[in-house]
């Protein structure tokens, strides 16, 4: 699975990321996130937009 991520979560992003791993739930499912810069989006990217 693949999520976006709000500028404003990404280092919440990060910490899940990290319970998720440790728990060993990555094991069994395929996450990653992605920011709005890697995405190729603006910080300020309208709803729409997204």
């Amino acid at each position: 699975m693949n999520f976006l991520v709000d500028y404003n979560l990404d280092g919440y992003a990060t910490v899940f990321l990290g319970i998720l791993t440790k728990r060993g739930w990555l094991e069994f499912f395929s996450i990653q996130f992605f920011t709005f810069r890697e995405a190729g989006l603006s910080m300020d990217s309208s709803d729409r937009v997204v």
